[in-house]
């Protein structure tokens, strides 16, 4: 298996790395079970508006805080507006950008924080997994995992972009949270609207959505703790 971008070597893969790619189905069963008995239904995950609140109850001040996937580093600027003295660090390969790191396997320091929206769809499984490995060795003790993807009971929010590889249900990208050693804090799903728009969603659309089977919010994000 050749490692993605984000993941890539300057040497070859040793037979120990290779092993560690290794999917074990039973495993993944197991730990997506787990996630399944706390959120037994789609619509029993809490709803978020704001992404933002939510990443800001989890730093403070003089945080260090990766982003995977950065783009064009816009996570950065809005939260230095509120936090004057963090350290923020980009992961990207995009060949127009000028991230900090090319790689997961160049970063060595430890973070208080690492968010990663909308990637993890990029890869195929086997990627996927090793890309939450990768964030949980670089995580300091107690700190979280923020990574999100798009709600596939929501299909558009999945179908609309070629490049995605993999869909993940809440239960599998938590059940791979659980495999890297994290512990799964919460699971929402977010919807980013007005506040009228979310109220409208929410009372008078829903119901329909859920008899349809599928669900009106965009994405899914876990929240993932490394254990002190």
């Amino acid at each position: 298996m050749t490692p993605p971008p984000f993941l890539r070597l300057n040497k070859k893969m040793s037979d120990k790395e290779k092993k560690d790619l290794q999917i074990s189905w039973s495993n993944i069963f197991r730990s997506r079970d787990t996630i399944h008995k706390r959120y037994n239904s789609i619509w029993k995950v809490p709803v978020l508006r704001k992404r933002l609140e939510l990443v800001k109850s989890l730093m403070n001040d003089g945080a260090r805080v990766l982003d995977v996937g950065a783009g064009d580093s816009e996570w950065g600027r809005r939260l230095q507006r509120f936090f004057a003295n963090v350290t923020f660090k980009t992961v990207d390969v995009d060949p127009d950008l000028k991230p900090d790191y090319r790689s997961m396997h160049e970063v060595q320091n430890g973070f208080n924080l690492i968010i990663s929206w909308e990637v993890i769809e990029h890869l195929n499984l086997d990627e996927g997994e090793e890309l939450i490995k990768e964030c949980a060795r670089v995580l300091c003790p107690g700190a979280n995992l923020v990574i999100s993807t798009p709600n596939i009971f929501n299909p558009s929010c999945y179908l609309m972009d070629s490049t995605h590889r993999t869909p993940y249900s809440y239960e599998e990208l938590g059940g791979l949270c659980l495999r890297a050693g994290l512990e799964v804090q919460e699971i929402y799903r977010t919807y980013n609207a007005s506040k009228l728009k979310f109220f409208l969603k929410r009372t008078f659309l829903a119901p329909l959505h859920r008899l349809m089977g599928m669900d009106y919010t965009k994405s899914i994000i876990v929240v993932a703790k490394k254990g002190a």
